[in-house]
């Protein structure tokens, strides 16, 4: 039991939740999808 925790205390996700949303909206903007998902918004 010991082990297995201190395993996965070693254990770090290559990328953060933060990172991971940063490079989602990188792409987001590159493609152009933030354009489109902004003039929804205004929308309704």
């Amino acid at each position: 039991m010991a082990d297995k925790s201190q395993g996965r205390a070693v254990k770090k996700p290559a990328m953060t939740i933060k990172e991971r949303r940063a490079a989602k909206r990188a792409k987001e903007i590159e493609s152009g999808a933030m354009v489109t998902r902004r003039k929804r918004a205004e929308r309704s």
